[in-house]
């Protein structure tokens, strides 16, 4: 580059630069825009697709700039943290306008099926500032989750088991019951803890189901009880199931009446 033409850009440049300062605003006018423009894909519950991303700068100028290719979502019910970019930075320039990523889309297990919508926005800042983000890209997932609802946990019986008693001051606490799913759903998470009015008695563990989801539980318990209680010693039960979907808790109470010894 002669002299004469270099002497002629930096003129350029700082003339450009001058009349950024003063009027706050972009001089270039420079704006990105998104290879495609709109993504359809659909995806299970708990899977992964990948797609492809090209972002570009129109009227740059001679600036050069940082691009983050995930910026923000807008415009929908597409959680961000759904997304990942990678690479996630660039740099663009008047020599290299545009540069591409490829975009993670990971769907939770316990997604509900639906269509999760919302626009993919980069940021681009140059010496000035950020630029105009543009219209972003327009993604669009439709989740299929074969499961339909959380767990629902029925009770057949419960209460002190009086056959069970051991030198009448312990016995048993049978819970009986069904956990409830509709057909595709997976049982994560089946427990108990129990809790003792008196506070001498706890206890803890998982749930363990049959092949139609049934359940028995048999938890040791005092029957013991205290003088000045006239309406017999309580125990509460909680119990919790978990599926893809979420959870759900049922809490018992059982008595042990004041002449369970006689």
């Amino acid at each position: 580059m002669t002299l004469k033409a270099l002497t002629k850009k930096i003129i350029v440049r700082s003339t450009l630069a001058v009349l950024m300062a003063l009027t706050g605003t972009n001089a270039y006018g420079a704006e990105l825009f998104y290879v495609p423009a709109a993504t359809e894909l659909t995806l299970d519950a708990g899977s992964r697709a990948t797609i492809p991303l090209t972002i570009g700068l129109t009227n740059g100028g001679l600036s050069d700039y940082r691009l983050f290719f995930l910026n923000t979502i807008t415009g929908g019910n597409l959680p961000l943290d759904w997304l990942q970019a990678f690479p996630s930075l660039s740099f663009l320039s008047n020599d290299i306008p545009s540069d591409s990523t490829t975009v993670t889309i990971g769907v939770p297990s316990q997604t509900p099926s639906g269509t999760y919508t919302g626009r993919i926005v980069a940021m681009a800042a140059g010496p000035q500032g950020p630029v105009n983000s543009g219209d972003g890209m327009l993604l669009s997932v439709r989740v299929s989750n074969p499961c339909g609802r959380i767990p629902d946990i029925e009770i057949a019986s419960f209460g002190p088991d009086k056959t069970r008693s051991n030198g009448r001051q312990n016995t048993v606490l049978s819970v009986s019951g069904k956990i409830s799913m509709p057909n595709g759903c997976t049982l994560y998470v089946a427990r108990f803890q129990m809790e003792d009015e008196y506070g001498r008695y706890s206890g803890q563990g998982g749930i363990s189901v049959d092949r139609d989801n049934r359940f028995v539980l048999r938890i040791p318990i005092g029957i013991s009880q205290k003088r000045s209680d006239t309406d017999g010693r309580s125990y509460t039960v909680h119990l919790y199931a978990e599926n893809e979907l979420g959870g759900t808790h049922f809490d018992l109470t059982a008595h042990v009446p004041r002449n369970y010894k006689k």
